[in-house]
């Protein structure tokens, strides 16, 4: 929208009477903020909360939703049960479908991405390094994951690592 200011008495057309001037200007298209590194793993710990909360099901169910409220910026979460089925999404628009079996998906090097975020997930949890496409730009770029494990659902949020400082 436009901004518009009030001019004062000077250049008003009468005593008292203020006239509302159009200021032109350039408008500037806001990008979306990005997540940064420490907002992956409280997103992540949010959802395991909410899981713990309204019992696994169920919190599957909501992080999954349409309308969500596991989004935050360009961050979203995913799950993969032991089998390397994807049990939930919170993405906004994905190709991905629930129930898939995912144990093939590659990262940029071609290793299997799911199974490595299985193994964190067993391990005891943490950051995950890999390359992934990313949306925003459609060409590989380094990404950096927060992995966490609730009754065999392994939960996992991430960014995109800056290319350049």
């Amino acid at each position: 929208t436009p901004r518009l200011r009030k001019e004062g008495r000077r250049g008003a057309r009468g005593p008292g009477q203020r006239r509302l001037l159009l200021l032109r200007g350039r408008r500037r298209r806001r990008q979306p903020p990005r997540a940064l590194l420490a907002h992956p793993q409280p997103l992540v710990q949010r959802v395991v909360a909410h899981c713990r909360q309204a019992g696994l099901a169920q919190g599957l169910r909501e992080v999954s939703a349409p309308d969500s409220t596991f989004r935050d910026r360009d961050l979203y979460v995913s799950g993969h049960d032991d089998q390397h089925r994807l049990v939930c999404l919170s993405a906004a628009s994905s190709t991905r479908s629930l129930g898939s079996d995912e144990s093939e998906l590659q990262d940029g090097a071609g290793m299997p991405i799911v199974r490595r975020i299985v193994e964190v997930g067993r391990a005891g949890g943490g950051w995950l390094d890999y390359t992934f496409r990313n949306p925003a730009t459609g060409e590989l770029a380094p990404k950096i994951s927060f992995v966490q494990r609730h009754e065999g659902v392994n939960f996992l949020c991430g960014v995109y690592k800056p290319v350049s400082f």
